[in-house]
């Protein structure tokens, strides 16, 4: 009995021993479940574009956005998950994540995923009209510019000319001239106000090269005659006949014009067609190289007072007596037309600010001409002039070649019996330049008198 027991707790310690040592016990409360795993990790996505603003002209299609990074929690993200999206579609629209450029104007572009955002600026230029350059909105006359039978842009008047917008890199115009000598074109690049002097060649039709190795982007050129429509008996006229355009050239419409910006009119002589302007020695023979018609006391006073308008100076001419020219050639005659070599009726701006008149010099050596005489051709042609310039008020100026009495006092009296606006301003004399004619420094002398002098009438 004895030896029963003890064998039966030998066998029982022996089972506990097996327990502890090695197989599994569970607690009463434990239950059967699963390992979890770790918590993902939140997507962080973060964007910047390449550029912050992109021109485009009218026209441009499938443009890329230029992506500088996309990235999600630190690595490269797939761009093809970007959404675009235009502020207006007028002016960008949006297909397979690329721009095309359908209209004028700017429009903002949001290219986002998710939590990530960057904004693109776009402005698009609006393209002249099929391309062609001297469509009405692809090209801006200064001054008298006519077309003639061919569609070509004639230009005969002194500080005269062309405008164009473009963009590219260089910009390339054919000219033609028939004058039997060079004469000379003054262009004026990105709102320079000196331009570079350049020749036109004689009885040749040639393209010239105005601009050259630029900054790809958009420029404007500005092209202005030097040279009077006729000098020593030859009659100088300059046609445009076309501009090389493609890659490197895409004419841009032009913007609209400021309505408020101040309109002045010119009409004068030799003076104001720059003669002889170009030289310092007085008894140099005027020609064509030392006479400068962009340099004048009528440009640079336009230039001052950031006027626009047309210019007419032709030397020797006179008020109404026929003198130097004959019968057909004096201003009372003259000064409707596009030229003398286009009698034709130029259309006068009817809300012209003001009409300076600068004339005088030629008139006071007419033969058995009183300063009566002069007095009452010169009030016949105001008379004239305010038929079609209703508003302006009359700015007469002498005195640059020195003043003779009769025409000083005739002036004076014109101003007081002109049932309109007048005022009378005396310029300064200078008779340094070729021909006893005024110097450019002269000019700019004179500008400095008669811009104040208008900017006193417009207080």
């Amino acid at each position: 009995m004895i030896k029963k027991f003890l064998s039966l707790m030998i066998v029982l310690i022996m089972a506990l021993s097996f327990a502890s040592c090695g197989g599994p016990v569970k607690k009463p409360d434990e239950s059967d479940t699963p390992d979890v795993p770790p918590e993902e990790q939140e997507k962080i996505y973060a964007l910047t574009l390449a550029e912050d603003t992109l021109f485009l002209l009218e026209g441009d299609e499938n443009i890329e956005v230029p992506i500088g990074s996309f990235t999600v929690n630190g690595s490269a993200a797939d761009v093809s998950l970007l959404q675009y999206e235009s502020s207006d579609t007028s002016v960008i629209t949006i297909q397979d994540n690329t721009l095309s450029a359908v209209g004028e104007g700017s429009a903002a572009v949001t290219v986002s995923y998710e939590n990530a955002s960057d904004v693109l600026s776009v402005t698009v230029y609006g393209v002249a009209e099929n391309g062609d350059p001297f469509a009405e909105n692809a090209v801006r006359l200064h001054g008298r510019v006519y077309e003639n039978e061919n569609g070509d842009l004639v230009v005969d008047n002194v500080n005269s000319g062309l405008e164009f917008a473009f963009y590219g890199t260089e910009f390339k115009a054919s000219v033609k001239s028939d004058a039997t000598a060079a004469q000379y074109v003054r262009c004026y690049l990105d709102g320079d106000e000196e331009g570079e002097r350049i020749s036109i060649k004689k009885q040749t039709e040639q393209t010239y090269v105005f601009a050259e190795g630029l900054k790809e982007g958009v420029h404007t050129v500005r092209i202005m005659k030097m040279t009077q429509q006729r000098t020593g008996g030859n009659s100088y006229s300059l046609v445009v006949t076309g501009v090389e355009t493609g890659t490197n050239c895409r004419i841009l419409e032009q913007g609209e014009e400021n309505e408020e910006k101040l309109k002045i009119d010119f009409y004068g002589d030799s003076i104001t067609a720059g003669e002889g302007n170009c030289s310092d020695t007085k008894e140099d023979a005027i020609t064509v190289k030392n006479s400068d018609g962009t340099q004048t006391y009528a440009s640079f006073t336009a230039q001052a007072l950031g006027s626009e308008g047309s210019f007419v100076g032709y030397g020797g001419i006179t008020v109404r007596v026929p003198y130097m020219l004959g019968s057909d050639i004096t201003m009372y005659n003259i000064w409707r037309w596009y030229s003398t070599l286009n009698r034709t009726e130029y259309p006068v701006d009817p809300e012209t600010d003001f009409v300076v008149i600068n004339l005088g010099t030629n008139d006071s050596s007419a033969p058995n001409y009183t300063g009566e005489m002069f007095a009452a051709d010169y009030l016949a042609l105001l008379n004239e002039m305010k038929k079609f310039y209703p508003n302006a008020h009359f700015v007469l100026c002498y005195g640059m070649m020195g003043i003779v009495y009769k025409i000083d006092s005739a002036i004076s009296s014109v101003v007081n019996d002109f049932d309109g606006e007048a005022s009378y301003c005396r310029l300064p004399t200078n008779t340094s330049g070729a021909g006893s004619h005024p110097t450019i420094d002269g000019h700019k002398a004179a500008a400095k008198v008669l811009t104040r002098h208008i900017e006193g009438l417009m207080k």
